[in-house]
């Protein structure tokens, strides 16, 4: 689950690196930096059919995007991989 209300965190992306490394944006899962909870569920499926080998997972899950400004509030719960 993902909360912000800083509109600069819409272009976020989740990192997956996996042979190959898939940056997925947060908006396709359904995150808008609104500030509410959002629940993302990435399915493994959707890694694989863009090429991700799932027996060669090196790092998982990593955010990444542009700078954004001092104070920004970007909140994580909820995390897990199954």
């Amino acid at each position: 689950s993902l909360w912000s209300e800083n509109d600069q965190y819409n272009d976020l992306k989740i990192e997956f690196e996996a042979g190959i490394v898939l940056r997925l944006p947060v908006a396709d899962y359904g995150f808008v930096a609104d500030g509410e909870w959002h629940e993302l569920v990435i399915p493994l499926s959707d890694l694989v059919d863009l090429g991700a080998d799932l027996s060669t997972v090196t790092r998982p899950f990593v955010l990444s995007g542009g700078s954004v400004n001092v104070g920004a509030r970007l909140v994580v719960d909820n995390l897990y991989l199954e």
